[in-house]
C-alpha cells in the first residue's frame, strides 16, 4: 500500500511517502506561512522523485489538527482535491496523536501544542499502547471536513448519474429519428387524387400546391384555369387543380347562352391601379384585359387617375398594341373624365 502524508499544521511543511512498512520519502519545508504555495510542488517532487503518480497512491494521511486554522484547512483541500477523482481513501490524523506517536515507553505522555492567547491544545496518552486519554478538538475538526468530502463525492455520483440518463435519452431519441425515417422511405408516395371529369367554369377546385379551395372563372385554350380564391385570383394548369364535386362556388358565376360559349360576371367591370408603378401596372392590366374578354365583358373602365399623365400614357399605349381592345377612350363627365380609360373589348 502506497500512503501519501501532508502536515500543514504548524510553521515547518512535511510532505511523506510509505510503501507497505518502507519510506521511501520524507521532507520537511521551514518556509513560514507559505504552505499555499510550496505544499503542491513539494507533493509533485515527492511523487516524481518516486517514481509514481497520484493514480498509485492507495491512501492519504492529513494533520488534521489542531494547529494553526489556515494552515490546517490548506492540507485538507489540497488532499481533498488530489483524493476526489479517482475517489482515494483518506486518514485524518491528529497533531497530538503524532507527537505520542514519536514516543514510547510506559506510563503516560501528555502532548501540549501552544493555542495562542494563554491557552494550549493538550492531550493524554498511554505510552505502551498509544490510546487516548483525554480528547482534543481535533477529531471534531476531521469529522466535519470527511462529512463534506463524502457530500461532495455524492453530488458528483448524482450528477455522474444524471450525464448518464441524459446521454441514454439523446441515443435513444436518435434511434427513433433514424427507425422514423426509414420508415418513411419504406412508405409508398401516396397516390395523387385525380378529378373525375374535366373541369368547367364555375366548378370548385383545391388548388394542390396551396391547399385552399378556388372558384373557376375561365378556362383558355390550353386548359389554364383563372381561380378565385378570395380575394386572390391565380392561374394554374388543370392538373394544379383537383375537382371538388360538392363544393358549391364562393363566387357568383352567372351563365347565358351564346352558341356553347359560357359568360362570367365574377371579373369586375372596373379596374382601378391609382398608385401602381408604371412597370407594374401594365402587366396587371394586360392580365385583367384577358380576364374581361373571358367573361365576354364589352365595356370595363381602367381607373388611373389624373397625377402627370405618365400612368394613362402607358396604359392607353398598351391598350393600342392589345389586339383584344377594339377602341379605347377618356371618361366623360360623371365618370371620371381623364382619370379614368373607357375601354371597349372585341
Amino acid at each position: 500500500m502506497n500512503i501519501l502524508a501532508v502536515d500543514t499544521a504548524g510553521k515547518t511543511l512535511g510532505v511523506a511517502l510509505l510503501q507497505d512498512d518502507r519510506l521511501l520519502y520524507e521532507c520537511y519545508l521551514d518556509a513560514g506561512m507559505t504552505h499555499s504555495e510550496t505544499l503542491m510542488p513539494l507533493i509533485d517532487n515527492c511523487l516524481k522523485l518516486c517514481g509514481m503518480g497520484c493514480k498509485d497512491i492507495d491512501l492519504y494521511g492529513v494533520n488534521a489538527g489542531p494547529g494553526s486554522f489556515t494552515g490546517l484547512r490548506i492540507g485538507l483541500a489540497a488532499v481533498k482535491g488530489l483524493a476526489f477523482p479517482r475517489e482515494t481513501l483518506c486518514a485524518p490524523v491528529s497533531t497530538l496523536e503524532a507527537l505520542a506517536a514519536a514516543h514510547t515507553g510506559s506510563g503516560t505522555v501528555l502532548c501540549a501544542l501552544d493555542a495562542r492567547r494563554a491557552q494550549v491544545y493538550s492531550a493524554a496518552f498511554d505510552l505502551e499502547t498509544h490510546e487516548r486519554l483525554m480528547d482534543d478538538d481535533a477529531r471534531a475538526v476531521a469529522e466535519s471536513t470527511f462529512r463534506e468530502l463524502d457530500a461532495m463525492r455524492s453530488a458528483q455520483n448524482e450528477e455522474n448519474d444524471h450525464q448518464r440518463i441524459n446521454a441514454a435519452r439523446a441515443e435513444m431519441r436518435r434511434k427513433l429519428n433514424e427507425t422514423q425515417d426509414s420508415l418513411r422511405k419504406d412508405e409508398p408516395a401516396p397516390e395523387e387524387k385525380k378529378s373525375a371529369r374535366a373541369v368547367q367554369v364555375g366548378d370548385v377546385v383545391q388548388i394542390r400546391s396551396m391547399g385552399v379551395k378556388a372558384t373557376v372563372l375561365a378556362i383558355s385554350s390550353d386548359r389554364t384555369l383563372t381561380l378565385q380564391a378570395g380575394i386572390l385570383r391565380v392561374t394554374a394548369r388543370e392538373d394544379e387543380g383537383l375537382l371538388l364535386e360538392n363544393e358549391k362556388p364562393a363566387v357568383t358565376v352567372r351563365t347565358e347562352s351564346r352558341g356553347t360559349a359560357l359568360r362570367q360576371s365574377a371579373v369586375s367591370s372596373e379596374l382601378d391601379i391609382r398608385g401602381m408603378e408604371t412597370i407594374e401596372a401594365i402587366p396587371v392590366v394586360e392580365r385583367y384585359i384577358d380576364s374581361a374578354v373571358q367573361s365576354r365583358l364589352e365595356t370595363v373602365t381602367i381607373i388611373h387617375g389624373k397625377g402627370t399623365g405618365a400612368l394613362r400614357a402607358a396604359v392607353q399605349q398598351s391598350l393600342r398594341r392589345n389586339k383584344q381592345v377594339k377602341s379605347f377612350r377618356l371618361g366623360r363627365y360623371g365618370e371620371g373624365e381623364t382619370g379614368v380609360t373607357v375601354v371597349e373589348l372585341k
